[in-house]
């Protein structure tokens, strides 16, 4: 499995916990949710500034991914080069929550490009649905762009099959690696994931969760990350 992402991570996260949990898994990834109009207006979106969040990017402890929403993606499509790896320091993968039907797939080729400019490893995640499956047929095989299965579109509603890898219906998006996310969380791992690793068919792939990670006061909750991960490393360990 090629990463787990934890997405949520909040201005009340325990990151030194987070480097631990790190160092023992190192295929977890951690999200944090990006968008100019929510940014400290609502928990699961941080203000990413201060010595604390300085120290959590510097440090590289961590696998970081940034999700961008809302108009956050435009001003992400349309910014320099130069103020793009500014902002990303200390950033992994990049996902760009954005609907196909606003967007032409040239602006995203070049979003791509100019985010991986000073970082090939560098990906570039968008979700495939219904709504973006035409932009992400014309995206299919682009370097550096991977494709993330959400059939809710974020809301956290678990997927009622995983798309197959080798099916003909899905060779049209078939030349980009895949991940795959809908629902998932500690309570239904141990069951969804063995059906998303048959699904994957041997192809590298990774899993993506929020909404079950958040506790009654909508803060991200590192217990249930943990209980995620030693499940995680229990499953690919037997499988």
């Amino acid at each position: 499995m090629q990463a787990c992402t934890l997405t949520g991570v909040d201005e009340w996260t325990d990151f030194e916990r987070m480097g631990r949990l790190s160092q023992r898994y190192p295929f977890v990834e951690w999200g944090v949710l990006y968008s100019p109009g929510r940014q400290g207006q609502e928990n699961r979106y941080p203000v990413m500034s201060g010595p604390r969040w300085a120290h959590l990017r510097a440090s590289r402890r961590c696998r970081l991914a940034l999700h961008v929403c809302g108009v956050g993606v435009s001003e992400v499509i349309g910014a320099s080069p130069y103020w793009l790896e500014t902002w990303l320091s200390g950033i992994g993968r990049v996902q760009l929550n954005l609907r196909g039907d606003r967007f032409a797939a040239a602006d995203v080729v070049a979003a791509v490009r100019k985010l991986r400019a000073a970082d090939p490893a560098r990906r570039v995640i968008v979700q495939l649905n219904s709504v973006n499956r035409e932009l992400c047929e014309e995206l299919n095989g682009v370097t550096g762009l991977e494709m993330l299965w959400d059939g809710s579109g974020g809301r956290g509603v678990l997927a009622k099959s995983w798309a197959q890898w080798g099916d003909p219906a899905h060779a049209s998006v078939s030349q980009s690696p895949w991940g795959y996310a809908g629902g998932l969380g500690p309570k239904n791992l141990s069951e969804e994931l063995p059906k998303i690793i048959k699904a994957a068919g041997g192809r590298p792939f990774w899993i993506d969760m929020e909404q079950n990670l958040r506790n009654e006061e909508d803060c991200f909750d590192l217990a249930r990350a943990e209980a995620v991960l030693d499940q995680v490393y229990e499953i690919t360990a037997a499988a």
